[in-house]
């Protein structure tokens, strides 16, 4: 396998933002395939105080032993509906789990997406 061929998006579970971040990050990342965790309001979630994550963290290293992954994406998205709070929240949110994941797995390049209401993706870190 080719290094650099996968990258991995970290996402809500909502299939309306899927597409548009996979297309996205391929383009971005220059890879072929997009792995993806997935979680009800995932932003919120890396962004509480004490959640545990340690499941996810193990889904990472997975995707980094077996698929190179070096890239890694965290999304937050417009009309959550596990994670009902404001554009302004979610995206602070989602720059929390992006430092949260830079702490806990400094040798990959991680960073904040954001999916507007018209599917646009729109990078925050």
């Amino acid at each position: 396998m080719e290094p650099n061929t996968f990258a991995l998006c970290l996402c809500c579970i909502d299939g309306r933002i899927h597409l548009p971040l996979i297309e996205w990050i391929k383009q971005d990342a220059e890879v072929s395939y997009v792995d993806l965790i997935t979680e009800p309001g995932l932003d919120g979630l890396l962004a509480s105080v004490d959640p545990d994550i340690d499941r996810i963290l193990g889904t990472i290293d997975l995707a980094v032993e077996r698929h190179a992954v070096r890239q890694v994406y965290v999304s937050g998205h417009h009309d959550c509906l596990a994670n009902p709070v404001d554009e302004t929240e979610h995206r602070r949110q989602t720059e929390s789990g992006v430092e949260r994941l830079r702490n806990l797995r400094s040798d990959l390049e991680i960073s904040g997406v954001w999916v507007a209401e018209d599917s646009s993706v729109i990078r925050l870190s």
